[in-house]
């Protein structure tokens, strides 16, 4: 087989090697926030099987500087392909983030304000953010498991 080109690359390791999974979750949702300074994750105790319902996840922020993972909330409403859908919510400077979780048994989003600690619960799980941040795709998920059969249905929600 011929080899077309040989390139390498540096790797540079951002989150604490403390024996956890940290992992991001979806491919094209915010992980930065609006400095560059910070970058969010999702923190498992486990990588090799399936989460179970119920299964509390951790979501923090890495602190890119001192390559530190600061916890601000636990969510059950997570899965390795997706997370928790957690991302920033874009032009913003308070740096808001928004995730799914359960919410009196029910799937829900919070919308997190993490300098104020603030959350605002949304009705039904968020699949995703508007790039203008002021409204979001929901769905009336009643599980988030990989063999769910379930319906569904959807709606958009304006946020601001």
């Amino acid at each position: 087989m011929k080899r077309l080109a040989e390139a390498t690359c540096p790797v540079d390791r951002i989150t604490p090697g403390d024996g956890a999974h940290y992992f991001y979750g979806y491919y094209d949702n915010r992980a930065f926030d609006p400095s560059g300074h910070f970058h969010l994750c999702h923190k498992a105790t486990f990588y090799d099987r399936i989460p179970q319902a119920g299964e509390p996840c951790s979501l923090g922020i890495i602190d890119l500087a001192k390559r530190s993972f600061e916890l601000f909330a636990q969510t059950t409403a997570c899965n390795f392909q997706q997370g928790a859908m957690l991302e920033y919510l874009s032009n913003n400077t308070d740096n808001q983030v928004i995730y799914n979780t359960e919410c009196d048994g029910a799937y829900c989003c919070v919308v997190h304000n993490l300098a104020t600690g603030q959350k605002n619960i949304v009705s039904k799980a968020m699949m995703c953010a508007a790039c203008s941040s002021t409204m979001i795709c929901q769905t009336a998920w009643s599980c988030c498991h990989p063999t769910c059969s379930r319906k569904t249905s959807t709606v958009c929600t304006r946020l601001i």
